[in-house]
């Protein structure tokens, strides 16, 4: 009807409000300015409270616009691979040409399906709320593996290890970053990720034995990948280390309160 604006679908409302808030997470000049109080802003106690509230809302936000598109598209391409499936089968022998085209399409269905997963898996990993962290690790590692060819090793506590949401998904994410640096940068042939717990805190370690990072790249502020795995540590009271040494690889290093 003329006059009337239709409201964007639900998923891309989320979208939205989690770019938004990604936005404001990483813009200091705007946290700062919403933080209040120039003198409270100073101490940055309340600027770290707002970014955290921040970094939690944005991980919420994820895990819903992840659950609506498994739920809206996840059904819908399933549904026309059964159907394809069901075709082809029912297809005279003979209709060579029909049995390619359906055999083209099931394949871009499949393409489809897997370019989803992968998103969904970026956006929030179903395995971190239903099995946890150390589950979580081990399945983006061994994904990574598969992927790049490259080869993983992983040790982790037995047990599952007890975490707060937003923590879990914080160490998850430098897990993610890591494993995407040393794919697109380090050249290297396998990758080791430690995680273990110290006392009251968790650390993970992710190193591997590629050309090694520059310390002018550890610097460089606009090195965002390095920046954002420092800003989630920071956030939560964590500590992050990066170093490398040519031709010997790169080492991450982060320790993060469980409490």
């Amino acid at each position: 009807m003329q006059g009337q604006t239709m409201a964007p679908p639900l998923s891309l409302r989320r979208l939205l409000r989690v770019v938004l808030a990604w936005f404001v997470a990483a813009s200091p000049g705007v946290t700062t300015a919403m933080a209040g109080d120039p003198g409270e802003a100073a101490s940055g106690d309340l600027q770290r409270k707002f970014a955290v509230h921040v970094q939690c809302a944005t991980e919420r936000e994820r895990t819903a616009l992840a659950r609506e598109l498994h739920d809206e598209f996840g059904s819908v391409f399933t549904a026309l691979s059964l159907d394809c499936t069901h075709v082809i089968r029912t297809l005279p022998p003979e209709n060579t040409a029909a049995h390619e085209r359906l055999s083209e399409m099931n394949e871009l269905i499949e393409q489809a399906l897997n370019s989803m997963e992968r998103l969904l898996t970026d956006l929030r990993p179903q395995v971190l709320d239903d099995l946890g962290l150390r589950s979580a690790i081990e399945s983006e590692v061994r994904a990574f593996g598969k992927r790049t060819g490259i080869a993983c090793t992983i040790r982790a506590p037995e047990e599952e290890v007890a975490l707060a949401p937003e923590r879990a998904a914080a160490l998850f994410r430098v897990v993610q970053e890591s494993l995407t640096n040393v794919a697109r940068y380090a050249g290297a042939s396998c990758v080791q990720v430690v995680l273990r717990r110290i006392d009251a805190n968790l650390s993970l370690e992710v190193r591997d034995d590629g050309r090694g990072i520059e310390p002018d790249k550890i610097a460089d502020p606009n090195s965002y990948g390095i920046l954002g795995m420092r800003e989630r540590m920071q956030l939560f009271g964590g500590r992050f280390e990066i170093e490398g040494s040519p031709g010997r690889g790169t080492r991450v290093h982060v320790t993060l309160p469980m409490g």
